[in-house]
């Protein structure tokens, strides 16, 4: 996901974007077993894939972060 982010914010270059986000899908991949919609591998009766649980764990993981650097919301000006 980091990855992603990176290569589209545009804070590497095309060369370093294309193997980030490689690397993160093959890094996906073999750990995942192939699967990575956790969807998919619900259905084939992986509910207990790493493409489940990682997906679930991170959504979680990257919510909390966000929510500990979102910038703050300027004041509201009535006029």
């Amino acid at each position: 996901m980091l990855a992603v982010a990176a290569a589209t914010e545009k804070k590497v270059t095309k060369a370093g974007s294309g193997l980030a986000v490689g690397g993160a899908l093959l890094a996906g991949l073999l750990v995942s077993g192939g699967v990575l919609n956790p969807a998919v591998a619900i259905a084939m009766g992986l509910a207990g894939s790493p493409a489940v649980w990682a997906t679930l764990l991170s959504g979680v993981a990257f919510g909390l972060l966000f929510s500990l650097f979102e910038p703050a919301k300027p004041p509201k000006v009535e006029e």
